[in-house]
């Protein structure tokens, strides 16, 4: 939530921030770290594709993104507690030896090729002629020095299948990946539109907008990390500083930059009834 504004007694409009627009870019060219990962050219062009397609349900993205991220990226199903015709091994009930287990197992499973992976089964007794409780714990390799834990709590006692655990693991991936490329997609427009204007730093821009407020000039202070402002308004002797990307600043003289997020005003009784949504360019 962004802004809050009060132009009836009694009704309060609440504008929210969407995230649906994402700026087009040139593929990467370069590896980009993102999420204590870092995202290859070829894994950004597979999310690429789906943002460039206008994809915004995650369901949808990563059906979209599944067939070729599982084609760059192969796997093996070995199972390092496999015994014998099962691929899990028993847990110890007390908790600080189960976690220690999970630990040695994950360290083994750093290094271990993308989709190998372990299973521990926990079952404990229950009162009366209930059936035991059992729990699954599950580790998979991620193949490039890391493991992942996929969620079992859904399956409900049911033991987890090793495609289960591959396909929590690539939905993850996909998920990660596009925060990366989305955001790779702002930096990149950040600096076209710097580009464009010619900002350097110590120019002064006249009657700005940024987040549906007004301002009547803004130094430029720096060009690093986004771009950092001194703002004041008109009339007043306050002053304010911001700091952010170029296209969330609007020139009132001009249309809004390709990629500013839009944003939803929500107008609500004092009962919590929905009055009016609507869409805009703020």
């Amino acid at each position: 939530m962004t802004d809050t504004t009060n132009t009836t007694p009694g009704v309060t409009t609440y504008r929210i921030g969407l995230r649906q627009d994402v700026p087009s870019a040139a593929p990467a060219t370069e590896p980009y770290q993102h999420g204590g990962r870092t995202w290859t050219p070829a894994e950004l062009a597979i999310i690429g594709r789906a943002l460039d397609a206008g994809i915004f349900y995650q369901d949808a993205f990563e059906e979209a993104c599944c067939a070729d991220w599982v084609a760059l990226h192969p796997h093996v199903g070995t199972s390092i507690t496999a015994q014998g015709t099962r691929a899990w091994i028993d847990g110890p009930e007390d908790f600080q030896q189960r976690r220690a287990l999970f630990e040695e197992l994950k360290a083994e499973l750093s290094g271990a090729p993308r989709g190998t992976w372990a299973l521990v089964r926990t079952s404990r007794p229950r009162s009366g002629e209930l059936p035991e409780h059992i729990t699954w714990m599950a580790i998979l390799a991620d193949g490039i020095g890391g493991t992942q834990e996929p969620q079992t709590s859904h399956l409900r006692g049911a033991e987890p299948t090793h495609q289960m655990m591959m396909e929590s693991m690539t939905g993850m991936d996909i998920y990660c990946a596009r925060r990366a490329e989305e955001e790779r997609r702002e930096w990149v427009r950040n600096e076209e539109l710097i580009a464009e204007h010619g900002w350097t730093a110590g120019t002064v821009l006249k009657n700005i907008r940024i987040g549906g407020t007004d301002y009547s000039t803004a130094s430029i202070t720096s060009l690093q990390d986004g771009v950092s402002l001194n703002l004041t308004k008109r009339g007043s002797r306050k002053r304010w500083t911001w700091r952010g990307k170029a296209q969330r600043i609007q020139l009132k003289d001009q249309p809004q930059a390709e990629g500013c997020r839009g944003d939803v005003q929500v107008t609500v009784e004092p009962s919590g009834d929905l009055l009016d949504m609507r869409k805009n360019a703020a």
